[in-house]
């Protein structure tokens, strides 16, 4: 029984050539699918190059890993020990960012012991969703500053409310001269922006008035 231990963990089929480079073209293909799937569905504002290609990088690593330590007991297990002691430090500060390197470990870790069809699969389910999630998302919101005199604070709100009845003050600021509102808006309000405008700025004691969209980079 001891023999038997001893030469299941010692034991260690060698890998060809052609078929190492076969599981790192077949992951650099697919990693090159999450790439795209992040290129087409992230944020302008937050979409990050190197971000992306470290997807593909690490698709690759994660391959050669695998493939390395599959048929080898005792060298997964001295992996997975020296693999421990190392500490990521960057924060994730977008959520999808963490979906997307789960996804490219996960790639890796299917090509490295030839589960190829899992690989390609659970990719093309996971590529289909990102759109589908891109598409039915409104990610985009419009927020409207308005500066006035502190005489203009009651009719300017009274304007406001009366062309985008369902928006929210989020800031007000006042001085003893000023005032500053920040709404925000949906972006189905929008289109009536120019009715508003030349009311607004009928009203006397009003400086401007900005629309500003800003992009929400936190949700998945």
């Amino acid at each position: 029984m001891k023999e038997f231990i001893i030469s299941n963990l010692a034991s260690q089929s060698a890998m060809s050539l052609s078929e190492a480079l076969f599981k790192l073209f077949v992951s650099l293909v697919i990693g090159c699918a999450v790439y795209a799937a992040y290129y087409l569905t992230s944020p302008r504002v937050s979409y990050n190059g190197s971000f992306g290609i470290s997807l593909v990088a690490m698709t690759i690593i994660t391959t050669a890993i695998m493939a390395v330590i599959s048929s080898n007991i005792a060298l997964s297990l001295g992996m997975v020990g020296a693999l421990s002691i190392i500490r990521f430090r960057t924060a994730i500060k977008d959520p999808r960012d963490a979906m997307f390197i789960f996804w490219s470990i996960m790639i890796g870790i299917c090509c490295g012991v030839a589960q190829y069809i899992i690989a390609l699969a659970s990719t093309v389910v996971l590529f289909v969703f990102f759109l589908c999630a891109k598409a039915i998302r409104d990610d985009k919101r419009y927020i409207l500053i308005i500066r006035c005199d502190i005489s203009a604070m009651e009719k300017v709100k009274a304007i406001t409310y009366k062309h985008f009845p369902t928006s929210r003050i989020s800031v007000q600021n006042t001085n003893k001269e000023s005032a500053e509102f920040i709404y925000e808006l949906k972006r189905a309000q929008i289109s009536g922006n120019s009715r508003f405008l030349k009311e607004i700025y009928a009203c006397e004691g009003v400086e401007c008035a900005n629309f500003v969209l800003q992009e929400d980079t936190t949700n998945a």
